[in-house]
């Protein structure tokens, strides 16, 4: 039931929220800040793996990383959109979201194979450990990215 209801409510919420956040921090603050949600769902996972058991605890840790994927996703959607080109638009973004949805279920069966040989924690510390790793990478290249999307202009380089 948390995971169902309480985490598709603040999924869908946090998708709409995203949006707002697109427009008035721009993309490359968007994707930051909503990035960092999501490594605070890791490290509320974590804490569920090693035997947090309060039920509170778990419907915040459920409503973080619900919001921050829903929300990261439509940046990550908004700047895929941005990059597609006006005579293969429906193409373009097909590939990016067909890539990103192919690495989610890797990354799940991955983890989930994974997680039966070294345990769940483990597997919830890697999680955030790509989390971090993705977030700093990004920080590095988003601009480049952005600027190529052509939708900031000006807003990019300042955010």
């Amino acid at each position: 039931m948390i995971v169902v209801i309480v985490g598709s409510i603040f999924g869908v919420v946090f998708g709409l929220v995203a949006g707002a956040l697109i427009k008035s921090l721009g993309r490359r603050r968007a994707f930051l800040g909503l990035g960092v949600v999501q490594a605070m769902g890791c490290l509320g996972v974590i804490a569920l793996a090693l035997g947090v058991t309060q039920v509170w605890f778990a419907i915040i840790v459920v409503a973080l990383v619900n919001a921050g994927v829903a929300a990261a996703t439509a940046v990550v959607y908004t700047i895929s959109m941005d990059l597609t080109r006006p005579e293969s638009a429906g193409t373009d973004f097909t590939l990016f979201s067909t890539l990103a949805s192919l690495v989610m279920v890797l990354a799940g069966g991955i983890g989930m194979g994974f997680s039966g040989s070294f345990g769940f924690g483990p597997i919830a510390v890697a999680a955030l450990v790509l989390c971090l790793g993705g977030i700093a990478f990004a920080s590095t290249r988003l601009d480049v990215v952005i600027a190529a999307g052509g939708a900031e202009g000006a807003t990019a380089r300042s955010s």
